[in-house]
């Protein structure tokens, strides 16, 4: 039972990261191109993009250096000698430790790596052409596709903060 929940757990989390990564790097390609709109859109918007933008690139940084074996080691250490005591505390070290495993997994295997992070792209990707064509549709669309591209994965990345019910709205919010 716990192992399984634990699991699900690692699963979850390499989902997020891996998510992450992959609207990373529709960021890093789109706002390039689109950055002259977004700083027309104002000077509001362009420090929201670089922020979120920092946030991002920030956190995959953080990852890939707590990923180096000598820190890993340490680390370890720590939550193992802290698994032991309140249940509470075991429960939190435990899941650390999987999750922390569940990252070196996925950094041995850097093929299986790149193509979930080419298949979360291509899904990224499949959600702001869908929008972009529903604006259209509906002819609300207001940006041309490049600039687009650079902003819904902003909203994209709020909206897969974990929230209580469903977030609250606080991503629709983000991306109005």
């Amino acid at each position: 039972g716990r192992e399984r929940k634990a699991q699900a757990v690692m699963t979850i989390v390499l989902d997020r990261l891996l998510g992450t990564a992959g609207i990373l790097v529709i960021l890093i390609v789109a706002m390039p191109i689109a950055w002259d709109d977004v700083v027309a859109r104002g000077p509001r918007v362009a420090t929201i993009t670089i922020t979120i933008t920092s946030i991002l690139v920030g956190s995959m940084l953080v990852l890939a250096y707590l990923a180096i074996p000598s820190l890993r080691a340490k680390r370890r250490e720590w939550l193992d000698e802290r698994s032991h005591g309140s249940r509470l505390r075991a429960r939190f070290a435990r899941t650390l430790n999987g999750t922390d495993e569940a990252i070196v997994q996925a950094l041995t295997r850097p093929v299986l790596t790149a193509i979930c992070v080419f298949m979360s792209v291509a899904g990224h990707m499949a959600t702001i052409i869908a929008f972009f064509l529903f604006g259209m549709a509906l002819e609300v669309q207001t940006v041309d596709f490049a600039e687009y591209a650079a902003l819904a994965p902003m909203a994209l990345a709020v909206n897969s903060i974990p929230m209580p019910a469903g977030g609250l709205g606080f991503g629709e919010t983000f991306a109005s």
